[in-house]
């Protein structure tokens, strides 16, 4: 079985949520999206697109001990100051980038608030600026 790189992060962001959810109190709830600790520095972001727009995607942040890792630009700046703000509060160590898994606008319209904060956006090139 041979697995694209984008579905093996996705896999590996998903898969422990199936209990997560259900087993841990989010670290934040805005409504629009709960962040849930899943392991030692690793934390998702489900999105709650009936109680706001913001984040039609998943995504979530990763804590390094010298960097800090996002993933997804959600649909609008609102959800990426999310992910900024789980960032800080989680680790003091710096944001090294966001990853985009895809181009599709719910995963990338956000970035706009990551490049105000001159956060680097990983992606292949077809997501676009």
């Amino acid at each position: 079985m041979h697995l694209t790189r984008r579905e093996v992060l996705l896999a590996g962001l998903a898969a422990p949520l199936v209990w997560t959810e259900r087993s841990r109190a989010p670290t934040f709830d805005r409504g629009f999206a709960r962040v849930s600790r899943i392991a030692d520095g690793v934390y998702a972001t489900i999105a709650n697109p009936a109680r706001g727009g913001h984040c039609y995607s998943n995504g979530g942040v990763i804590a390094g001990r010298d960097a800090v890792l996002i993933v997804e630009g959600h649909f609008d700046a609102v959800g990426a100051e999310l992910e900024l703000e789980v960032a800080r509060m989680v680790s003091k160590a710096p944001v090294h980038g966001v990853v985009d898994t895809h181009y599709h606008l719910d995963h990338t319209f956000g970035n706009v608030g990551y490049a105000r904060h001159g956060v680097p956006i990983l992606a292949y090139d077809q997501v676009g600026p």
